[in-house]
């Protein structure tokens, strides 16, 4: 009775942390893709500024600031997106590499081992995971306050306008 209550605490230590390595993958795959929308998002902003630029030679200094700022922003949140979007070592047990060195190993043996690998994994793959969310995080409230500033500078374009009359 006591080794197949120890045998069942294997199964179930042994699929939770799969299941948990999943969502890890999951987790970095929603950042990414969270990432790269922001990124797009940058991008589609910046050129609409760019093949709108004619127009905005002509604006007064009170609009010419808070869209520099805007495009300032727009750019600076690039630099946190790519860190969030970018390449990393995420760790994936076990390596199917590996798998054929392990046929003649006892499967007890193996469990166990594969459990270890995993939970290292995990410890490995989470401050990774961690720093990518934070990135993301940054960029959005850059973007957000870039955003904010370029509406500001649109605004003041129709306020100034308004009052000039036509």
């Amino acid at each position: 009775m006591t080794d197949q209550k120890y045998q069942d605490s294997k199964d179930l230590i042994y699929e939770e942390l799969r299941l948990a390595l999943a969502t890890q993958r999951r987790q970095a795959e929603s950042l990414e893709t969270k990432a790269s929308v922001l990124i797009g998002f940058a991008g589609a902003v910046l050129a609409l500024l760019i093949g709108a630029r004619q127009t905005l030679a002509g604006l007064d200094w009170s609009s010419k600031v808070p869209l520099l700022v805007g495009v300032i922003l727009f750019v600076l949140s690039l630099a946190f997106l790519y860190r969030a979007y970018g390449v990393r070592k995420m760790y994936i047990v076990p390596d199917p590499l590996e798998l054929p060195n392990y046929l003649s190993m006892p499967l007890e043996e193996l469990r166990r081992m594969i459990i270890e690998e995993r939970r290292e994994a995990w410890r490995k793959n989470t401050p990774v995971i961690k720093r990518s969310a934070r990135h993301l995080k940054v960029a959005f409230v850059i973007q957000s306050i870039g955003l904010l500033s370029v509406a500001i500078a649109l605004l003041f374009v129709i306020l100034f306008k308004a009052q000039a009359g036509p």
